[in-house]
């Protein structure tokens, strides 16, 4: 998502994410989801910020990842 942006010359200056990993409970311990909240300042264009949610539904590493862990993305702008 963040390569997509600079290449487009977005400023993601001032967005952080908060990552929460739980795991299975199992022998085989795996990652079984991930809640993801992304807090982005008042600066940041609504032009950016749906450019970034649609990156982030295309990027290949979600695609992989969402086939065997359950991924939630909260955006608080």
């Amino acid at each position: 998502m963040a390569i997509k942006a600079k290449s487009k010359g977005f400023d993601l200056k001032g967005i952080y994410l908060n990552i929460e990993k739980l795991m299975t409970q199992n022998s085989e311990r795996k990652i079984k989801k991930l809640i993801i909240d992304i807090f982005i300042p008042e600066s940041i264009s609504n032009e950016t910020i749906d450019f970034l949610k649609k990156a982030s539904k295309e990027c290949p590493v979600t695609r992989n990842l969402s086939q065997d862990i359950d991924i939630k993305i909260s955006w608080h702008h």
